[in-house]
C-alpha cells in the first residue's frame, strides 16, 4: 500500500520502516528532494513540501536564502537565518552592507 501511494506520485522510499500510519519513512520526490514523512502525511499531501513551498526544514530555507543572495552578487556576512523577524548581513559587491 504505501509503495503503490509513492508510485502514484513518482516517489521512491530511500529510508525507514513503515510500521503505522504515524511512522516516518524518508522519501524522494520526483525532482529529487528528500525528506521525512509519514504515511498519513502521504495520503494527505498533493506534491512534495519543498516543491509546494511549504516546507518547514530551516536547512532547506537557509539554502534557499543563501541562493537568492549570492545569485544577487551578494555574501552572507552574519547571522543565522532563523526565520523572517531576526536580521542577517548581507554585502554586495560594491561594499554596501544591510
Amino acid at each position: 500500500m504505501v509503495t503503490e501511494l509513492l508510485e502514484d506520485k513518482g516517489w521512491k522510499w530511500l529510508e525507514g520502516e513503515y510500521e503505522n500510519i504515524k511512522t516516518h519513512i524518508k522519501v524522494m520526490c520526483d525532482i529529487g528532494h528528500k525528506f521525512w514523512v509519514s504515511m498519513g502525511s502521504i495520503k494527505a499531501l498533493n506534491g512534495c513540501a519543498r516543491c509546494s513551498g511549504k516546507c518547514t526544514d530551516p536547512e532547506f530555507h537557509t539554502d534557499q536564502l543563501e541562493g537568492i543572495i549570492t545569485g544577487h552578487g551578494a555574501e552572507w556576512v552574519a547571522g543565522e537565518y532563523e526565520g523572517s523577524e531576526v536580521k542577517i548581513f548581507i554585502r554586495y559587491h560594491q561594499g554596501h552592507e544591510f
